[in-house]
């Protein structure tokens, strides 16, 4: 009974509180010469790979990858690289030169990683951020805060809750204990940053989408604050997870990508 109730939580917050792809205006990939990976989910850096060959084939160039992030709460622990560099890796694997890539490995936050993407990418270039459904909202809200210059479009990924928990990006792991942490922690933010770290939110927020913000946050504390002794339980819980599944982990991840460079 409590795991269906987080998980239908889970999913209706994943469901609403993300933003939509708006790259693809008249169904043609707009004219982006960089392309932004970001997130402790390679599926972000996959995608980007397949955008990039998609803006080569209907406009004619390569644009650049931008990977980005540094070493977060979990995923200091699932690779010995920064979110950045992992990201980067994935890219190369599947067919991006070196010199196609910038690697800005250094962010703490969704803030620090857009001002890095900000001072590197000039106000009036396009870009496009690939990213994943649940990063969606927040990122864009960070962005349209922090940097407006940034001539910002989105790719958002589409994924049913079920397909997000995947081994090689550690949300499966603990019967997608990491993954609602992170669900859990997206309204928070929202509204506790909102209009300082990230613009407002432009949508009202209906009550059963509170009702579920509420039930993962009272159980599922990691990313957000007053963390209690059930929270250091299940960072434990998620930490021997992650060392004991490593190497199954890294080989889903090198499937994945034999899989997938076979479709590009």
């Amino acid at each position: 009974m409590e795991k269906d109730k987080y998980y239908q939580a889970a999913q209706l917050i994943h469901k609403t509180l993300r933003i939509k792809s708006n790259c693809f205006p008249n169904n043609k990939i707009i004219p982006a010469k960089y392309l932004i990976a970001i997130d402790d989910d390679v599926t972000s850096a996959i995608w980007a790979v397949k955008l990039y060959n998609e803006i080569f084939k209907v406009h004619g160039y390569k644009p650049k990858i931008i990977c980005v992030g540094g070493k977060g709460l979990m995923s200091k622990h699932t690779h010995k690289m920064s979110e950045a560099e992992l990201l980067a890796y994935v890219c190369q694997r599947l067919g991006v030169p070196d010199s196609d890539l910038i690697i800005l490995g250094e962010g703490r936050n969704s803030g620090d990683n857009v001002l890095a993407v900000a001072k590197t990418v000039p106000a009036e270039i396009p870009v496009i951020w690939c990213v994943t459904q649940r990063l969606s909202l927040r990122l864009e809200r960070t962005q349209a805060q922090q940097a407006p210059q940034i001539q910002s479009s989105y790719f958002v990924i589409e994924e049913s809750i079920d397909k997000v928990m995947k081994l090689y990006n550690g949300k499966g792991l603990c019967h997608g204990q990491m993954l609602y942490h992170e669900l859990a922690s997206i309204l928070n933010r929202c509204e506790a940053y909102s209009g300082t770290f990230q613009k407002p939110l432009e949508f009202e927020i209906s009550p059963q989408v509170r009702e579920a913000a509420k039930i993962l946050e009272k159980n599922f504390r990691l990313k957000l604050p007053g963390k209690n002794f059930r929270s250091y339980l299940q960072f434990i819980q998620l930490f021997f997870a992650i060392k004991a599944n490593r190497k199954k982990m890294q080989k889903d991840l090198e499937d994945t990508l034999k899989s997938e460079s076979k479709n590009l």
